[in-house]
């Protein structure tokens, strides 16, 4: 690329990077490509308007449940949260929302309460993809399973 710039320039062409109009692209569009592909699966509301918000619908959570977890396998309800996070940077908990908040820079959230992901056991429960065991203690599990049994 240096030889065609000095080659460019000796010539009196204007030297142009091969890459800028990707640069150009992601630079300009990078955001309404990421809207638009988001408002079609489902995790952007509403299609249209405003107030644009993140949402987990049931088709996104079970896809989330089949990427972190193999076939016929079980996590606690815990675990899974912390794949959630480490993996696609989801905080579903006060703990993982709390400092989630301090990185941005922000204050600990103290409006939350204290059962912040109660909305995800139930929707992980309506899908048929969490056991619970106890009070405490539930498991996550991927009722897919791969090839022949």
């Amino acid at each position: 690329m240096k030889q065609q710039r000095r080659g460019d320039e000796a010539s009196g062409r204007p030297w142009r990077d091969p890459n800028q109009p990707y640069k150009d692209a992601d630079t300009r569009y990078g955001h309404k490509l990421f809207l638009t592909v988001a408002k079609r699966i489902g995790l952007i509301v509403p299609k249209r308007g405003a107030w644009a918000r993140f949402v987990l619908n049931d088709r996104l959570l079970r896809c989330i449940v089949l990427s972190l977890i193999p076939p016929g396998g079980r996590v606690t309800y815990e675990v899974f949260k912390r794949l959630m996070f480490s993996h696609f940077g989801m905080a579903v908990d006060d703990d993982k929302i709390g400092s989630a908040c301090e990185w941005c820079g922000t204050g600990r959230l103290s409006t939350l309460g204290g059962d912040t992901d109660g909305w995800l056991s139930t929707m992980l429960e309506a899908a048929g993809m969490l056991i619970r065991l106890s009070d405490s203690c539930s498991l996550v599990t991927n009722p897919f399973y791969g090839g022949e049994q």
